[in-house]
Parts: C-alpha cells; structure tokens; sequence
C-alpha cells in the first residue's frame, strides 16, 4: 500500500466525489490529502508541491472535466521529469475497454471505475505497492 504518509492529490470536478475519496482515504488512515476540481488546477499544485520540496506522491483523478481532463493531466505528469515517477490513478465512468487502454497506454498506474468504495480502493494501492520495486 501507498504509505500512510503519502501526499495525495485528489481530482475530480464533482464535490461529491472528492469528498467520497477523501473519506475512504481517510478511514484507510491517509492524512495528507489536498483536492483540485481540474487538471489545470491539479497540474499547478503538483508543480508547486514538487518546487517546494513536498511533492505529491499519488494522483487519484477523474477522466472527464473542463479546462484539463484526467488524460491530458497524465500525459503532462508523465512528460515533467519532476512528475513522472508520481503513482497516477485514474477513476472514471469510462468502463470501455478502448478508454481502459488509453490510460494505461498514457502511464496510468491503474484504472478504479466509479462508483468507488473503502475496499476496492485499499486493493488497487496494495496492487499497486505489489508492483513497485521496492
């Protein structure tokens, strides 16, 4: 699992759903958890974080929202040599099998499809931490 520790960027345009991940991040015992309603907006604090020496080390973000999407967000956080490392999930409606691949083929560490709940979270981060070296 992501460390407890672990600075976490939540991105979604929907309040609801960033105040859901927020809580299921909490009751896993993440504290340090800070929101953005866009990519644009998620883009400027992973740079700002990453300038002041704390930088970000997961991004849960959505797919589909205005000024910068899910995808577009990704690719920027792949191609910034200080973001690329970054652990990058993407949480969506986007269930197609085509969308699935495009994140993924884009550097996503993995995929969750809303809705989303506590448990299914806790197994996609251990997943994750499985397939990280150590």
């Amino acid at each position: 699992m992501i460390p407890k520790t672990a600075k976490v960027l939540v991105v979604d345009d929907f309040v609801v759903f960033r105040t859901l991940v927020q809580k299921a991040l909490s009751e896993l015992g993440y504290v340090n958890l800070e929101t953005a309603t866009n990519g644009e907006e998620a883009l400027e604090l992973l740079n700002k974080a990453k300038e002041a020496g704390q930088p970000f080390e997961l991004v849960l973000s959505d797919w589909n929202m205005p000024k910068m999407d899910g995808l577009d967000l990704l690719k920027n956080c792949r191609k910034n040599e200080g973001l690329k490392a970054l652990t990058f999930v993407m949480v969506t409606a986007e269930a197609d099998n085509h969308r699935v691949n495009e994140a993924f083929e884009a550097g996503a560490d993995d995929y969750i499809t809303k809705p989303i709940n506590k448990n299914q979270l806790a197994d996609k981060l251990l997943i994750i931490k499985q397939r990280s070296p150590q």
